[in-house]
């Protein structure tokens, strides 16, 4: 919760993370906590990063709140 509290700050979060279930199960935190909107900034990196489908429905939850992903 540390990082709201510079509401106007860009927070950049870089995720390297070694498989599909693992981005999964963090992406799924994020959305619980409420990280999933403007001003946040996720880089996805490794292998397994790029087998993600971005455009499937669980993911379609951070394509409208504003937040980014690379």
């Amino acid at each position: 919760r540390n990082l709201d509290r510079k509401e106007m700050e860009y927070k950049t979060i870089i995720l390297d993370l070694s498989s599909r279930l693992a981005y999964k199960l963090v992406l799924e935190q994020v959305i619980d906590v409420g990280m999933n909107r403007e001003n946040y900034h996720y880089i996805l990196t490794g292998i397994s990063a790029m087998d993600l489908n971005l455009h499937n429905d669980f993911f379609s939850q951070f394509l409208y709140g504003g937040v980014e992903m690379t």
